[in-house]
């Protein structure tokens, strides 16, 4: 999956007829500089007498002047630079390779020369299909059941607590656009511990207990406001609205803690009606009849619920224009993929079909699939697929789910994804699975004949 591109480096004029035009070098150094203007005999100059270190120096986005001279489809800057050890394998910060920057922008001669690299190769795990966290934790499900092995685990000197607060993470501010999950440790909240306020959500190491760093979510929802102050004064409740303004590594935490306990809120019994209450550190839920026929064989009303949704770009027969729609739930002038949630019997494709026939009244004549994301809102596992669909383009919309649906250019998808429509249109940001599905077809629509 392809990454979001984005650069401090460069501004969109007002658009006419989609203008774009190339970036200026903020990097001091005179290779950024050189591979930003294309002057090849500057480079020329100065390469001869450059460390492997100097030519793949990053600025603060992680930019190389590769990326730089990728950018603005400066072929000739892109060849001399490899021929001096450029590492094409480099990512910045949003998570792109020059090679990706150049096919976004259309510059074809660099974009062969970078695919044809040796180094050139694939980030090893993508922003979509990760679920957001760069270490996946290792939840121990043999483990869990055993109670005291939890409790030790829980009182273990390195083991970190972060605490939901009516649904809502305690997180403390670090920088104005960025939230941090504020971090406990057992001695925090040992007050508040019981085994119906606390679950497990994992640790990073293996299953030697001398070396797990274990994390574990609490619920303090029962405190007033006036205590929650009085208990945890340097932490502050974030709605989960602002969830993507948490750093990319307690997006993961979250995304598994808050559907958790969201389940636990409902303590009854669905097949007798008796209370039940939390067991397997959190994983299921246990009926206190003990005559109860969850008892005598598995029964899913006692696990967590998740959701099997599909979300899909919708492309048109040329694959020339994409799709995009306007929920009423959105902000203002953004729009994204369909989507829908998978209904009994159905498999994920049929579910595509069926959704984009529902929502916009097109026919689906080919699909695939791309990647898969959880989303904690509430809690859905998207599958994400590109559809292709038929020469009959004429879009009905449902207007009980969608308020607008468009097919778009590349040229205004593109200024979509950087903030510069001249509407004011925009897509979802690039944590989210449908920015990455629509990013995949700009990349693939970027030349008329493949690379």
């Amino acid at each position: 999956m392809l990454r979001a591109l984005s650069c401090r480096w460069f501004r969109h004029p007002k658009p006419i007829a989609f203008q774009i035009r190339t970036i200026s070098a903020v990097n001091e150094s005179p290779i950024f500089k050189a591979a930003a203007d294309g002057n090849i005999a500057v480079l020329n100059n100065i390469l001869p007498n450059s460390s492997v270190s100097d030519v793949n120096a990053r600025d603060e986005n992680g930019w190389t002047a590769l990326m730089v001279a990728a950018r603005n489809g400066h072929r000739s800057a892109v060849d001399r630079l490899l021929q001096n050890n450029a590492d094409t394998s480099l990512f910045n910060k949003a998570g792109q390779s020059a090679y990706e920057i150049a096919v976004f922008w259309q510059h074809r001669d660099a974009a062969e020369l970078l695919k044809s690299a040796e180094q050139i190769r694939k980030k090893s795990k993508d922003v979509a299909s990760r679920g957001m966290l760069s270490e996946v934790l290792r939840r121990h499900s043999s483990l869990r059941v055993d109670k005291q092995w939890v409790t030790k685990l829980m009182q273990a000197p390195n083991t970190v607590f972060i605490a939901l607060y009516r649904g809502d993470p305690l997180c403390a501010s670090e920088e104005k656009r960025s939230l941090r999950l504020s971090r406990f440790t057992y001695d925090d909240v040992k007050s508040f511990v019981d085994d119906q306020s606390v679950v497990y959500l994992g640790s990073e190491t293996g299953l030697d207990e001398r070396d797990l760093k274990a994390y574990f979510c609490i619920d303090v929802g029962h405190l007033s406001g006036e205590d929650l102050l009085k208990f945890f004064p340097k932490s502050e409740t974030a709605h989960m609205f602002r969830f993507m303004s948490l750093w990319e590594e307690d997006k993961r935490l979250i995304s598994q803690a808050r559907p958790l306990f969201d389940w636990h809120r409902y303590r009854f019994c669905s097949s007798c009606g008796s209370r039940t209450k939390m067991d397997s550190a959190g994983y299921k839920r246990v009926c206190l009849d003990e005559k109860c026929v969850t008892h005598e064989r598995v029964h899913n009303i006692s696990y967590p619920r998740v959701d099997p949704t599909i979300i899909c770009s919708v492309i048109s027969s040329d694959g020339q224009r994409c799709l995009l729609a306007h929920k009423p739930t959105h902000p203002h002038n953004m729009y994204s993929c369909i989507a829908g949630f998978i209904e009994p019997g159905e498999t994920m494709e049929e579910a595509c079909v069926r959704e984009v026939e529902e929502e916009v009244g097109l026919e689906v004549k080919s699909l695939r699939y791309l990647s898969s994301q959880y989303w904690p809102m509430p809690s859905c596992l998207m599958a994400g697929y590109m559809t292709q669909v038929t020469e009959n383009e004429t879009i009905k919309l449902d207007k009980e789910e969608l308020e607008d649906g468009q097919w778009f250019v590349r040229e205004e998808v593109v200024q979509m994804l950087t903030h510069e429509h001249p509407r004011g249109f925009f897509v979802p940001p690039k944590q989210a699975i449908a920015h990455q599905l629509i990013k995949a077809w700009v990349i693939e629509s970027a030349f008329k004949t493949p690379l």
